[in-house]
């Protein structure tokens, strides 16, 4: 009996950094969730064909954050396009109207930078969004340590 303790907990013990790793998912908006990465700028093709900017189709540049760790993000109940989502490594910043007045060229400083971003996710559903899920961008500051890499 002693011996099938200590062999269950040495068994435990082994699966804890597997079980401290694990984190539940993300879930989509309306629930605000913070994540921490670091920006960079990227290229896309936009219309009409959204295939290649070469090719004649516009030029469209995006914000991407670049995750430090990737996330899962849970499917919604409420939204079926919100569909589940494993291993993010990537999220399409979205600005929408900031009710301070702040635009873009407020926040081009942390261009590179290792930022904590809050807000809500969203999946992509159409050709201006290239990747799977959208982060609608609420709060945005450095995180420490703030390491500048190729924007």
């Amino acid at each position: 009996m002693k011996r099938s303790a200590v062999l269950t907990a040495v068994c435990a013990l082994s699966f804890c950094p597997i079980l401290a790793k694990s984190r539940p998912p993300l879930p989509y908006g309306p629930e605000t969730v913070s994540v921490v990465g670091w920006i960079r700028v990227r290229d896309f093709p936009g219309p009409p064909n959204y295939e290649n900017i070469a090719g004649g189709d516009k030029l469209e540049r995006y914000w991407i954050l670049q995750l430090d760790q990737p996330v899962d993000v849970a499917g919604s109940r409420i939204d079926a396009g919100n569909e589940p989502e494993p291993n993010v490594r990537e999220m399409q910043r979205v600005f929408l109207v900031w009710s301070d007045g702040k635009s873009y060229a407020d926040f081009r400083k942390f261009l590179g930078q290792t930022v904590a971003v809050s807000g809500q996710l969203s999946h992509a559903i159409n050709g201006h969004h290239h990747t799977a899920v959208l982060l609608e961008v609420k709060t945005i500051v450095p995180a420490a340590p703030s390491v500048k890499k190729a924007p």
